[in-house]
């Protein structure tokens, strides 16, 4: 599966939609890193001070760095844009963009959710297989409101037929 980035002008693309993961994609990890920090704030008092004071850094840092690398999700009149962290970039173009499902047989009225991008063969990061036809799917996890990105992404194919 290629990934493939494409080069557009500003003035033939307009953003429909963007956001960055729920952020009860970090609540688990958060909390046990608050559980660790207050954890060395304790031992800070009652055994070594600069030890458990330095050992407080580490989960200070650590929900910094996941607060920042919380995948980011963009939506375009062209393209389907999945930031990963900071640095991979996943682009599909809305042409090639087949469905948007909810993972898993999720809830549909959740305030967040779990969605699978159905895209052509030549993307996706896993392989579908349905019935004769296989497809590439994306996984968007912990997307904030469900409804409105598959209604977004709906709306920029029926656009997209005539843009493209």
């Amino acid at each position: 599966m290629a990934k493939k980035i494409l080069k557009m002008t500003p003035d033939t693309e307009n953003k429909l939609y963007s956001e960055y993961q729920h952020i009860s994609s970090v609540k688990v990890p958060l909390i046990i890193c608050a559980v660790a920090l207050f954890g060395c704030i304790i031992g800070m008092f009652w055994f070594n001070a600069l030890v458990f004071s330095l050992l407080g850094l580490i989960p200070i840092a650590f929900s910094i760095y996941l607060w920042f690398s919380r995948d980011f999700y963009s939506i375009t009149n062209r393209r389907f844009v999945r930031t990963l962290g900071r640095k991979n970039i996943v682009e599909v173009p809305i042409g090639e963009v087949v469905s948007v499902e909810f993972a898993d047989g999720e809830d549909k009225d959740k305030k967040f959710a779990n969605l699978d991008v159905i895209t052509t063969i030549k993307y996706g990061e896993k392989l579908l297989i349905q019935k004769d036809k296989e497809f590439g799917a994306y996984r968007c996890l912990y997307v904030s409101q469900p409804k409105e990105f598959i209604n977004i992404i709906e709306m920029a194919k029926g656009k997209g037929k005539s843009i493209v």
